[in-house]
């Protein structure tokens, strides 16, 4: 059974047998998990700030700072995960001469 605490999972389901390492290493089609926190305003607005200075998404400094505190993540799920669409993030054109 998942045990669960203020609405937070704090263990996988292992099926009543003992968990292992491999259980830790995750299948590389794993699914997306939802993790949501609360934060003091003046850590988010740092965070924020942050985001906006790298053009980087939110998540994708979060996930850097869990892999710089010794979390494992992989590399490709370091960068911003959102499709690019026309117009958005685009480096400033040069008009035509």
């Amino acid at each position: 059974m998942t045990a669960r605490r203020r609405g937070i999972v704090t263990a996988e389901p292992t099926g009543g047998r003992t968990p292992t390492t491999q259980d830790a290493i995750p299948d590389p089609d794993d699914r997306i998990r939802m993790v949501s926190f609360e934060t003091p305003f003046y850590v988010w607005r740092q965070v924020r700030q942050r985001a906006l200075d790298q053009d980087d998404t939110l998540r994708a400094i979060l996930m850097q700072a869990l892999k710089a505190s010794g979390i494992d993540v992989r590399d490709e799920d370091l960068t911003d995960r959102r499709p690019r669409r026309s117009g958005r993030r685009r480096s400033p054109v040069e008009p035509a001469a």
